[in-house]
């Protein structure tokens, strides 16, 4: 790697934050593929937890208009629509929003109903995440989903009736016994509704999970290459014939409907987050909050900061960061932007790295963007691990 001419001092450091995350710990029960920081069995702390985050919140009042708000989990639904519209109130209360901000919600199809979706809608939630993975019974019998898909049709149609005109459905393809015929089927499924945002995520066996232990026992029969490399493909003409954009590697959607608050992550912009186990990233000081939710309460509570890791990135760590998470996006990474935001361009940084790549048809270059081929999209762990 090239570091010569590296600006001095915090050059690179976004110091705007219009983006807030709040992390709702909580699940009915844990999915069998799940690594994320959620727990099952808690329903005891949820008032108190609540009272922890609302209080957080308030320590942080002030600041630039937020344009992004995403609560995510875990399962926010799994709370009372009460409790959700008090951590609502309390973010109005402590921060000035844009008139158009964009208010997500993920939801759990098994934990919404009609008139739940009736009152987050009023209270102002405005995009809804429904996580509905497959719209096959024996599929998420096998993921250990609580839903089932009547309930995860039911769930849509009950969003659309709240009045939610930006509906995000998760899917997931690659799971044990699955089929390229039974991903259409879903897919087709879910197309169906014609969601604004679709999110299409392969599945990941990760360490720690029951399908990591099952695996490791040889128990777990995947969809080998070549099917997989079918349900790409299938992937791509249905979401392209139902006029939704795929804008980056595991997302698609309709013009203008990208998912702003993740487009802050994916071009490593600050953001602001609060409860156990979420992240901050704000003048080049990322901060991870305390994972256990009971012991964030009591920290919270005792008036202290609930922060168990905080690291400031160098610039050229930061640039980087930029370059990796911005390859994720089917426009790449601007060369302009890099050079605004950090006063460096690519070649500076790999060198005969960035060369090497582009030679193999991993990157292109293209219209002052870098981006990953199509090969390099199906080989993207691979090239980013060149660049890190």
């Amino acid at each position: 790697m090239v570091r010569s001419g590296l600006p001095a001092g915090p050059v690179g450091f976004l110091t705007g934050v219009g983006s807030l995350y709040i992390h709702i710990p909580f699940c009915r029960a844990r999915c069998r593929y799940c690594s994320f920081s959620s727990f099952a069995g808690l329903e005891s702390l949820h008032q108190r937890y609540i009272g922890a985050v609302c209080r957080e919140i308030a320590r942080h009042a002030g600041g630039n208009r937020i344009d992004t708000l995403f609560l995510g989990g875990g399962t926010p639904t799994v709370l009372d629509r009460e409790h959700l519209a008090a951590i609502m109130r309390r973010c109005r209360d402590a921060f000035e929003f844009d008139q158009a901000a964009e208010i997500s919600l993920e939801a759990n199809p098994d934990t919404v109903r009609a008139d739940d979706l009736n009152v987050l809608r009023k209270q102002g939630f405005n995009r809804i995440s429904l996580g509905i993975q497959s719209f096959s019974d024996d599929e998420l019998k096998t993921l250990g989903r609580i839903h089932d898909s009547r309930r995860a049709r039911q769930a849509v149609a009950d969003a659309r009736a709240a009045g939610f005109d930006n509906l995000s459905i998760d899917l997931m393809y690659g799971l044990p016994g699955q089929t390229a015929a039974s991903w259409r089927a879903t897919l087709e499924r879910a197309l169906s509704s014609e969601p604004e945002h679709l999110s299409a995520y392969q599945l990941s066996i990760e360490e720690g999970t029951e399908f990591a232990e099952r695996a490791g026992r040889g128990e777990l029969l995947l969809p080998d290459e070549e099917v997989i490399a079918e349900m790409d493909e299938i992937t791509s003409s249905l979401t392209r014939g139902a006029g939704l954009r795929h804008y980056e590697i595991s997302n698609y959607a309709r013009p203008g409907r990208a998912c702003r608050h993740n487009l802050v992550y994916w071009n490593n912009e600050p953001y602001l987050g609060f409860g156990a186990g979420a992240v901050s990233y704000q003048e080049g000081v990322r901060r991870s909050r305390i994972k256990d939710p009971q012991i964030y309460c009591y920290t919270v509570e005792q008036g202290r900061e609930p922060v168990a890791a905080s690291e400031r990135l160098e610039p050229i760590d930061s640039f980087k960061e930029t370059v990796i998470m911005g390859l994720r996006l089917v426009d790449g990474v601007s060369e302009q932007r890099l050079r605004q935001r950090y006063g460096l361009g690519l070649a500076e940084v790999y060198g005969k790295t960035l060369d090497s790549l582009r030679d193999k048809g991993l990157l292109l270059f293209d219209d002052g963007h870098l981006k990953l081929s199509g090969r390099g999209r199906s080989l993207a762990n691979l090239v980013m691990a060149e660049l890190v």
